[in-house]
């Protein structure tokens, strides 16, 4: 049976929005086990300012001075590979959408025509990582996810490594790049969940060795879905496979 307590500061909290409230419910849940420090602390590593208040700032979990990405994202590992496959959910998710925007106007080639093909294939992919995470205990779609790091045919064949002599010379357009980076992060996520180990989705970013201050562009959607779902006020993995109907079709050839 749910605390009166609790009850009230919530109610208090979601009519007032005040930080004051916020913090004081977040302390009594912990206070009673509603939710585990472990859960607090990714919200306030996360610069979440209640969780902050709460359980403290985490920038010791970095280990460094000056910071980089590449060093947040390892930090993010502490809390499992939960918590970074859904950050590279986020990732993809946003990413995906921006290159199809970017792309709408593109001039037809090769590469352009394989980044279109593979823009699908990269969110077929995510909807079944996604459809992992909203239900962990499905073993057939885990066996799908991990059956994904033994389909790797698209690895060395973009179209600059395979375009044809009257294409002349040309440098391939950065959003093939990203798209090839989007692809090869759905196969580390596959690879780990076989090994049982943090993914390190990160790889091959233009910001991986950057100060954190320039990755906040990569950060801010990680830190939009990672919270509500630490302070477990919102799942918004459940919630987009919810919409989709809770299944993903990918045939024959991505269900082993």
């Amino acid at each position: 049976m749910a605390d009166p307590r609790l009850n009230e500061l919530e109610r208090r909290w979601r009519e007032s929005g005040a930080f004051e409230d916020e913090v004081a419910y977040l302390a009594l849940r912990l206070r009673l086990g509603a939710i585990v420090r472990g859960r607090v602390e990714l919200a306030a590593f996360l610069e979440h300012p209640a969780a902050i208040a709460v359980a403290g700032r985490q920038e010791h979990r970095l280990q460094e001075v000056q910071p980089l990405f590449t060093h947040w994202c390892s930090a993010l590992q502490a809390w499992g590979s939960n918590a970074s496959i859904r950050a590279a959910v986020a990732h993809l998710r946003v990413s995906l959408a921006a290159l199809r925007t970017d792309t709408q106007e593109g001039t037809r080639s090769a590469a352009l025509r394989w980044v279109l093909d593979t823009i699908p294939v990269v969110e077929q992919r995510t909807d079944l990582v996604e459809e992992w995470l909203a239900a962990r205990s499905d073993a057939a779609a885990r066996a799908r996810v991990v059956g994904l790091a033994g389909q790797v045919p698209e690895v060395g064949e973009r179209p600059a490594d395979r375009r044809s002599p009257d294409e002349g010379e040309f440098a391939p357009p950065s959003w093939e790049g990203r798209c090839y980076q989007l692809l090869e992060s759905t196969l580390r996520i596959s690879d780990a969940l076989r090994t049982q180990k943090p993914p390190r989705w990160w790889r091959g970013l233009d910001v991986e060795h950057r100060p954190l201050a320039e990755a906040a562009a990569v950060i801010a959607p990680i830190r939009a879905e990672l919270v509500p779902w630490a302070l477990r006020s919102r799942d918004a993995v459940k919630a987009r496979v919810a919409e989709r109907g809770g299944s993903v079709d990918f045939g024959s050839g991505d269900t082993t």
